[in-house]
């Protein structure tokens, strides 16, 4: 056990390290960390005594339990280690993990790293998937990405799907929906994290591997939902990257302006084609835009759009 000792009127400081191949998605990283953090008082700190690139700062208040904070970090997407600034009282404490900060000196010590392993026994090429190919016929594949077509669904990253759930449960979230389920990466991952999970995909194949994962399955088209008006807390999904689907994408859109609570959180992966047509029909939709940033991905860059429902 890590012990901290610092004063009740200081804060602790942190380094978040965002992993390798998301090095350029620093501000997505950061929200999603003060996001899963947020019932710990989180504070965002500009500037850092680190010199490297690749990471951001956080405080928390100096009484905050080491093990509420451990316990949140594998929730995390986008971070893959955070060292903890530990104040130095000695002066003479000489050592390659000392750094000075505002006149400060701290000793870096790690308190999470990420697991890789267990992080990639969920990856979409080891994940096992339930299909229907016939009414009554079930076969359990594993890797399933979709049959190729330009409708079909390129399965998430861990990774990518995490940072989805993670900037849309903002604390007290129950029903989560993800519109355009597909091969059920985002779908895996908010169930891991106990929220009530609703699933939607217009492919009748698919039902049975997002029924296995533990959602409420619809098979039926996301333009429209079958759920109340303001039934819905949180929604996260990465749209088909097809010309075709354009409006099948704003009819969701409407949709979820209609099924959303007040006050809750959008969260969706496009590709650059669909993002001039979605940021135009959301102009005029009651939504406030918290977040654009441009993804690099090794095989194919995307774009995130993060959306408040007013």
């Amino acid at each position: 056990m890590l012990n901290i000792l610092v004063s009740q009127k200081e804060v602790i400081k942190y380094a978040f390290y965002v992993r390798a191949s998301r090095l350029k998605a620093i501000l997505p990283a950061s929200i999603e960390a003060m996001t899963v953090l947020q019932p710990l008082s989180p504070k965002l700190l500009r500037g850092g005594p680190i010199s490297k690139g690749g990471l951001f700062y956080v405080s928390l208040p100096a009484d905050t339990s080491l093990e509420d904070i451990v316990r949140r970090l594998p929730r995390l997407g986008y971070t893959e280690r955070v060292d903890y600034f530990k104040p130095i009282l000695n002066v003479a404490t000489r050592a390659s993990s000392v750094v000075s900060w505002n006149k400060k000196r701290y000793e870096l010590q790690t308190i999470y790293v990420l697991n890789e392993a267990e992080e990639s026994a969920r990856a979409p090429d080891q994940r096992h998937f339930s299909l229907e190919f016939i009414p009554g016929e079930i076969y359990s594949v594993v890797g399933y990405r979709g049959d190729g077509g330009e409708t079909s669904r390129r399965a998430l990253p861990v990774c990518d799907s995490l940072l989805l759930v993670n900037l849309v449960d903002t604390g007290g979230n129950k029903l989560f929906l993800d519109p355009f389920a597909g091969a059920g990466g985002i779908v895996q991952e908010a169930i891991r994290q106990n929220l009530v999970v609703f699933s939607v995909d217009i492919d009748p194949i698919l039902r049975p591997g997002l029924e296995n994962m533990g959602a409420s399955h619809t098979v039926g088209s996301a333009a429209h939902l079958p759920f109340a008006n303001a039934s819905i807390d949180a929604i996260a999904t990465e749209f088909p990257f097809s010309d075709g689907c354009q409006q099948e994408i704003l009819g969701f859109l409407e949709e979820a302006a209609r099924v959303m609570k007040s006050k809750t959180r959008m969260a969706l992966m496009l590709n650059e084609p669909q993002r001039q047509y979605i940021e135009d029909f959301m102009q005029t939709a009651p939504f406030f835009c918290i977040l654009g940033h441009a993804i690099k991905r090794r095989r194919m860059d995307c774009y995130l759009l993060l959306y408040e429902h007013i």
